[in-house]
């Protein structure tokens, strides 16, 4: 299983969450329950890559087309714990900064 780069790092402003759906069904009587709807809760990650020089864009463009429909280890800079995700988007889309920079937004999903 291949592991997501560490390098460029995320910028600030980068985001996660968690995931902890549950299921509520009504009585007739009037109370309602819920419960988990899974056993563990996932995590999704937005990460923002504003100023990517070519190199890096390069690195980060590669593991996309390379891992895109896979799962592959994960660790979030502020974690520090490994997690298997995937890529949440099917598009990798590249916004021109300005000379020889881009910027990127990936979306990954904890399976």
């Amino acid at each position: 299983m291949n592991t997501y780069p560490n390098f460029p790092k995320p910028a600030v402003g980068s985001s996660h969450s968690i995931i902890n759906p549950t299921l509520r069904s009504q009585s007739e009587a009037g109370y309602t329950t819920s419960r988990k709807k899974y056993t563990r809760a996932k995590r999704e990650y937005s990460l923002d890559y504003p100023l990517l020089t070519m190199e890096q864009l390069a690195i980060l463009e590669s593991f996309f087309n390379e891992n895109q429909g896979r799962s592959f280890k994960f660790t979030h800079p502020l974690e520090n714990v490994e997690r298997i995700c995937i890529f949440a988007m099917d598009k990798f889309s590249i916004s021109d900064n300005f000379s020889n920079h881009c910027s990127v937004k990936i979306d990954l999903v904890e399976v």
